[in-house]
């Protein structure tokens, strides 16, 4: 974490607040006869220590401000989406399925070494969890970005990886 302390006002107005504390300290103790009777260490101390709270004051009243700046280093994220209508279980078979299912789990974990991945499920609707059961009716792409825009749109995304037969029947046409 970096700071620095900034003023409003140009650097030079704190010689100002300096002479400010000093003239305040000198005309409370110069003259001042209530201390003629103690120490003349103790009287400068109490002048010194009065100068620099007068000075504090002053500078305080210049409004200071503490600038920092704070550095998060996160590892990009990667959203795999895979298509879970009909239309993927009818082109493949179980075993295909099962394969591709493999594929997606291998991909997520050797990626996972290097960036976040979040794995969801899409048809006609967006599930955040990854599930094996193909029963959506329809894919609808158009929901699928409007998910990754939505929850993904403030954040480092590296890729999107879509697994999908291509045929989409809901939704504006993926292409825009």
């Amino acid at each position: 974490m970096i700071g620095s302390i900034s003023f409003s006002y140009p650097w030079w107005y704190l010689g100002f607040c300096l002479l400010a504390g000093v003239a305040y300290a000198l005309a409370m103790y110069y003259r001042e006869k209530k201390f003629a009777d103690h120490s003349a260490w103790l009287k400068r101390g109490m002048a010194i220590l009065r100068a620099l709270a007068a000075a504090l004051i002053s500078l305080l009243l210049l409004a200071p401000f503490i600038k920092t700046v704070k550095e998060e280093i996160k590892n990009p994220v990667i959203v795999i989406a895979s298509d879970i209508s009909e239309s993927v279980k009818t082109s493949l078979s179980s075993d295909r399925q099962a394969a591709l299912r493999k594929a997606l789990n291998n991909l997520s974990e050797k990626l996972s070494e290097k960036y976040d991945v979040r794995q969801v499920a899409f048809g006609s609707k967006v599930y955040p969890e990854v599930s094996d059961t193909i029963s959506d009716r329809s894919t609808d792409m158009s929901k699928l970005f409007t998910y990754i825009s939505d929850n993904y749109a403030d954040q480092n995304l590296g890729a999107v990886v879509m697994c999908t037969d291509g045929i989409y029947n809901e939704g504006s046409n993926p292409l825009y």
